[in-house]
C-alpha cells in the first residue's frame, strides 16, 4: 500500500463481511510517506504531526506548538524524555540496534554474492576443464572452502 493513512475495522475472522461494529477502528499513519511544510502543518492536523515528529529537536517547530496545547504538551513530553539520562541511553541503543542489524544483514548479503561467485567460477572451470570426477569437485571445493 502506498497510502499514508489506511483503517482496519475488527471483523470475524471466518466471514469478514460481517464487522464488530464500526465505532472499532485502528488507524495506521506512516508519517514518512507524509512530507508537509509548516505552512501545510498549520492547516491540517495529521500534516502537523507528520511534521512535529521528524523536526521534533529541531529549529522551526516553535510556530506550531505556539498556540497549540496539544503540540505543547508533546513538545514538552519530548523534552522530558531527552532530559531522562537513561531513557535517552534507551533510545539510542535502540536507534544503534537497528543500524546494526541493517548492516549485519548487508554484510550478509555481500557475503551470500561473494561465495556464489567463487562457486559459479569454480564450476565453469571445471566444465572448460572437461569432464570432472565428483571427487575432483569435492576436492576443489574444500580447497576454497565452498563446500
Amino acid at each position: 500500500m502506498n497510502k499514508p493513512h489506511t483503517c482496519f475495522l475488527a471483523a470475524e475472522k471466518d466471514d469478514p463481511d460481517k464487522v464488530l461494529t464500526e465505532d472499532f477502528q485502528i488507524h495506521f499513519f506512516e508519517l514518512v510517506k507524509i512530507k508537509p511544510n509548516v505552512q501545510e502543518a498549520l492547516k491540517d492536523k495529521l500534516a502537523k504531526w507528520a511534521f512535529f515528529f521528524p523536526n521534533e529537536g529541531r529549529e522551526g517547530k516553535e510556530i506550531l506548538i505556539k498556540n497549540d496545547c496539544v503540540m505543547k504538551n508533546a513538545h514538552q513530553a519530548y523534552q522530558k524524555f531527552t532530559a531522562d539520562d537513561q531513557m535517552r541511553q534507551i533510545h539510542e541503543a535502540r536507534e544503534k540496534r537497528i543500524r546494526d542489524e541493517a548492516t549485519n544483514l548487508e554484510w550478509a548479503r555481500e557475503q551470500g554474492l561473494e561465495q556464489e561467485k567463487r562457486e559459479i567460477a569454480i564450476e565453469h572451470l571445471l566444465i572448460q576443464m572437461g569432464r570432472c570426477h565428483t571427487s575432483c569437485l569435492g576436492y576443489f571445493l574444500s580447497q576454497f572452502h565452498l563446500s
